[in-house]
């Protein structure tokens, strides 16, 4: 007996979906724009990104009208959060510190120095302790620094990135009643390096101060806060506490050769210390020609007058 043929059905049933090409291939090109814009937004800055989209404006096809529609979607919405973020880490105003004639008297104006200040492990240190909670100490000769630089004639300014609650009560007790430091500098006056995407500093930019950037010195240890005006940077060295450190009290020298030499561009003496710790490369400079009988000089870099 002959069996009959029989016919295996297919286990699953033939797709009916049809593909449309100019379709998926829009689709495509749209998710390959968005890679793109992300690209762009990570590597290129919002000026980029527009140059960019204008340079291909004018090319033909509808991939390129969806590109450009994109595009220009895409920078507006960059240029709006880059303005809301430039609210929180631009400096807020672009003249920190009112006109030196306002304050001096005209024949006193072109005497001025200024020196910028950086608080936090520069001139004071604070730890948290468990049985006392935060404590700040005042790094040795703060005090006769602040009232040296003010009786040479120095006006000196506190720049710090830190807030305005924590670091003015700091202030108030090394200096009551602004009598040396007349001005005071939060978190709100720097000027924030970084983006959405990327890390940065609160700089301080000395660009900001409303005042003659041949005549500002800016002292700190940490060197990348001074990134915007690095000529105009005296590092010293980082404390933590030693109580035997006297940086400070060695840098009183170094401002009292400054006026006393006329130095019209203190950035002179800054570029001739770069890549040092001020006040122990002066020393080191000044033992040096001591032990040669006063001869060398140039502590001081050029000290054009």
């Amino acid at each position: 007996m002959t069996r009959a043929p029989t016919t295996r059905k297919p286990s699953h049933p033939p797709s009916t979906a049809t593909v449309d090409p100019p379709r998926d291939t829009i689709l495509a090109a749209m998710a390959g724009l968005g890679v793109t814009a992300t690209y762009l937004g990570v590597r290129h800055t919002t000026s980029e990104c527009q140059s960019w989209v204008d340079a291909h404006r004018d090319a033909p096809g509808p991939l390129a009208a969806a590109a450009r529609a994109l595009g220009d979607a895409y920078c507006r919405a960059r240029a709006s959060v880059d303005e809301t973020i430039a609210t929180y880490s631009d400096p807020v105003s672009d003249k920190l510190l009112p006109p030196l004639d306002v304050l001096y008297p005209p024949h006193i104006v072109p005497l001025v120095r200024t020196l910028a200040l950086d608080l936090e492990d520069t001139i004071v240190h604070s730890e948290y302790r468990r049985d006392r909670g935060w404590l700040t100490f005042k790094r040795p000769g703060v005090e006769e620094l602040l009232k040296a630089a003010y009786n040479l004639g120095y006006e000196v300014v506190l720049y710090t990135d830190a807030d305005h609650m924590t670091a003015d009560p700091v202030m108030e007790r090394l200096d009551p009643g602004r009598q040396y430091v007349p001005f005071r500098l939060f978190r709100d006056s720097t000027q924030f390096t970084g983006t959405l995407l990327t890390p940065g500093v609160h700089a301080r930019d000395l660009s900001k101060l409303n005042r003659d950037p041949a005549r500002t010195l800016y002292l700190t240890h940490d060197a990348p806060t001074a990134q915007l005006q690095p000529d105009n940077l005296v590092r010293v060295g980082k404390w933590e506490g030693d109580p035997d450190d006297t940086q400070l009290l060695d840098l009183i020298p170094v401002l009292q050769m400054i006026v006393q030499g006329g130095v019209r561009d203190v950035r002179d003496v800054a570029r001739a210390y770069r890549g040092t710790v001020l006040p122990v490369a002066f020393k080191e400079r000044a033992a040096k020609a001591a032990a040669a009988g006063g001869k060398g000089g140039g502590w001081l870099g050029k000290g054009k007058r």
